[in-house]
């Protein structure tokens, strides 16, 4: 996957958010994803694989983005299981938090932290077809209910 944008904070940010997937899409076509913020570049606008989408509201550029670009690249992923989950540790064990959305897995993510687990992801995880090990999707624990994307 490579990363593009008129603004280096937006590289590094997705940089940061999609380094394992990078990995996970081995060996499938190289997938290009542009993120343009300013006007100068024709923006708000996501370019994906060529596609462009322009983005009305630059104020949910980069959450709209993310999830479009999240979204594309799992289709993409062949050699990981992949769960809509929390995943967390504790005392050498690891812990996935499985359930449909709105069930309270971010609250229960936030209660465990709180009694010593050790966050590893909070909406996505994949765990590899070759050795089992889980990698979980860099991205903090945050309640919902706002727009914004925090980040990894």
């Amino acid at each position: 996957m490579t990363i593009q944008s008129d603004a280096p904070d937006i590289i590094e940010l997705f940089g940061v958010a999609y380094e394992r997937f990078r990995m996970a899409t081995v060996g499938a076509p190289l997938m290009v994803c542009q993120v343009w913020s300013s006007a100068a570049a024709g923006g708000p606008a996501l370019v994906i694989d060529g596609r462009r989408i322009l983005v009305e509201d630059p104020a949910v550029l980069l959450s709209y983005a993310y999830t479009r670009i999240l979204n594309t690249a799992l289709t993409r992923v062949t050699d990981y299981y992949l769960f809509h989950a929390a995943a967390l540790s504790h005392a050498g064990q690891g812990f996935l938090l499985t359930g449909p959305a709105g069930r309270g897995k971010t609250t229960l993510t936030l209660a465990l932290l709180d009694r010593g687990y050790a966050f590893l992801s909070d909406d996505l995880t994949a765990i590899s077809r070759r050795d089992g090990l889980l990698h979980p999707f860099p991205q903090r624990p945050a309640q919902r209910g706002g727009n914004a994307w925090r980040g990894p």
